[in-house]
């Protein structure tokens, strides 16, 4: 493309996908099948693997800023989490012109998007794209007030004390199964909650002692939801626990559930913070929902009217793309 005038070389830019690749075995290990894939879709992409912590966002304000308005995620919730955020951190465009693809390899938390490889690239390849929220994430990190995006979801108390454990582990490279075990179970038996204020749009929906809540996105109602798990947290039920190993949701009977465009939580001691599997920091801390913030790459459905709840809207007005003749020139 050398001798391209600046303003072709921005348009084609935007025609194609800038890809973002978690170096983790998952991902990396399939990124050949995947990048075939991809290949056979007719999508152009230019790939980089992430090498450090938050390099994913600094990637993602790089390429926008170099012209590229799809940008995708290879990898699970974290690598997602660092590109929303490098999509709201960038000032080139409106985060909501920007589309994001993404092959989940790992945990995704956005309901409807496909696991399989194949069926994720032909989301992509379709060029069906909705509007999805996402919610801000204000919180403590030591004694700083501190903000993030959020958009697979959050927990916080006992999980995202877990959580922030076993990113340790991984980050010291503790990672065998006798380790993670021992975390598991010294953090199941040492924990104590706090007491705690829970609001939604203002309004008090619980107080008392809390062991944990979650807090998750229904994009298509513009809303937040919340599952508070009640109790001191000094003996954990054993099926609690196993349900926390397996990484599954608490039953029904022992949760509650309260919804609002903003959550607020209060607490008399720490009470730590998780958003898309990212340890950020402690209470007090405030969700607020961001309607319709970016696109996503979904499957295109049978129809234009989805019944799930949390399946997004569709986006039947795309923005254009950008044409800025002053932007700086794509990577690679």
């Amino acid at each position: 493309m050398t001798g391209t005038a600046p303003h072709s070389r921005q348009e084609a830019s935007c025609d194609r996908w800038f890809a973002i690749v978690d170096p983790s075995p998952a991902a990396a290990g399939e990124w050949f099948s995947v990048a075939r894939l991809l290949r056979e879709a007719g999508l152009e992409v230019t790939a980089v693997f992430t090498t450090h912590r938050y390099h994913a966002v600094e990637l993602t304000v790089g390429a926008v800023g170099n012209g590229f308005r799809r940008i995708l995620a290879v990898g699970d919730d974290r690598l997602l989490h660092e590109v929303v955020n490098g999509a709201f951190i960038q000032r080139t465009v409106p985060p909501a012109e920007i589309t994001l693809g993404i092959i989940p390899a790992g945990t995704c938390g956005i309901a409807g998007i496909p696991k399989a490889y194949p069926e994720a690239v032909a989301a992509i390849a379709s060029g069906y794209a909705s509007l999805y929220s996402v919610a801000t994430v204000a919180y403590s990190q030591s004694h700083y007030d501190q903000q993030r995006i959020m958009v697979a979801g959050a927990r916080l108390g006992l999980s995202a004390t877990l959580t922030a454990r076993m990113c340790r582990l991984r980050e010291e490279g503790k990672t065998t199964a006798a380790r993670r075990f021992r975390t598991f179970a010294t953090t199941l038996l040492t924990y104590r909650a706090p007491q705690v204020r829970v609001y939604a749009d203002d309004a008090l929906v619980y107080r008392g002692y809390l062991t944990g809540a979650t807090v998750g996105i229904d994009s298509r109602e513009g809303r937040l939801t919340i599952a508070l798990l009640p109790g001191k947290g000094a003996r954990i039920p054993l099926h609690l626990a196993c349900g926390m190993l397996r990484g599954t949701s608490p039953r029904a009977s022992d949760v509650l559930h309260r919804s609002g465009r903003s959550i607020r939580i209060e607490t008399s001691g720490t009470f730590a913070v998780a958003a898309d599997g990212v340890p950020l920091g402690e209470s007090p801390v405030e969700f607020r929902i961001v309607p319709d913030a970016v696109r996503v790459a979904f499957p295109a459905p049978a129809n234009d009217n989805p019944s799930q709840t949390n399946t997004p809207r569709r986006d039947t007005h795309p923005a254009p793309h950008p044409a800025d003749t002053n932007a700086p020139q794509p990577i690679g």
